[in-house]
């Protein structure tokens, strides 16, 4: 239930989250494309589209789970942004960076990609950015059972969500914080979580996230109901 676009700004070339969908079957054709574009934008100086592709490239390559390649394809990227100064790209690279540290359980590197990507979304008063570092930060210390800010950083995340008026946000949010409450037998809570999250899904749309929601919210009833 990974949140897209985590900021906005991101250079119209190329779409990268796109780009690694449609070429995910056709992995050599697009790891010989994106190297061509590489070629082409270098030519040109273009950093800013050269730093797109290697996000492109990143995120093609942790679909297909070649992790260290992942890694330095958006560790490319976040140099490129760097030296253009353009704090929106390296924030939109340090949250999907730090989804995949999370993934493979390296914590720290998880949480210090977070941290910097909040820290670079409050330089540019990216609210929205904010927000999805917040609920990195939240899924994360659930993860390590940090609990308490897990909550607090979901409450962050809810509140900034709710301030730019960003569903998807809402729904997967209330659906961590129904996580975490569930796990920890607080099932009134739990439940007012899940019921947000469905309806936030119905809104947005997402049939497959709103289903997940259902079924969680279906299983802490039927344990309430065995207690």
């Amino acid at each position: 239930m990974n949140h897209a676009s985590p900021v906005s700004g991101i250079p119209k070339t190329p779409n990268p989250s796109k780009s690694a969908k449609v070429v995910l079957g056709h992995k050599d054709a697009a790891r010989a494309a994106f190297g061509e574009a590489l070629r082409l934008l270098k030519q040109e100086e273009n950093r800013l589209g050269q730093a797109a592709v290697q996000r492109a490239l990143g995120d093609l390559e942790s679909k297909l789970e070649r992790n260290d390649a992942a890694r330095a394809a958006y560790g490319e990227a976040l140099t490129l942004y760097e030296k253009e100064e353009y704090r929106i790209g390296q924030a939109i690279v340090l949250l999907v960076l730090g989804g995949l540290e999370s993934k493979l359980g390296c914590n720290d590197a998880a949480r210090a990609a977070y941290g910097e990507a909040l820290t670079l979304s409050k330089q540019e008063n990216k609210l929205l950015g904010q927000a999805d570092a917040q609920l990195g930060l939240g899924r994360l210390d659930s993860k390590l059972e940090s609990n308490e800010a897990a909550r607090a950083a979901y409450g962050e995340a809810l509140t900034l969500y709710n301030r730019v008026g960003d569903q998807l946000g809402r729904a997967n949010t209330q659906f961590g914080l129904g996580e975490l409450e569930s796990k920890l037998g607080r099932d009134e809570e739990a439940r007012a979580a899940y019921t947000n999250a469905i309806a936030f899904y119905e809104e947005t749309g997402l049939t497959d996230e709103r289903q997940a929601a259902v079924t969680a919210l279906n299983k802490l009833n039927e344990r309430s109901e065995r207690r």
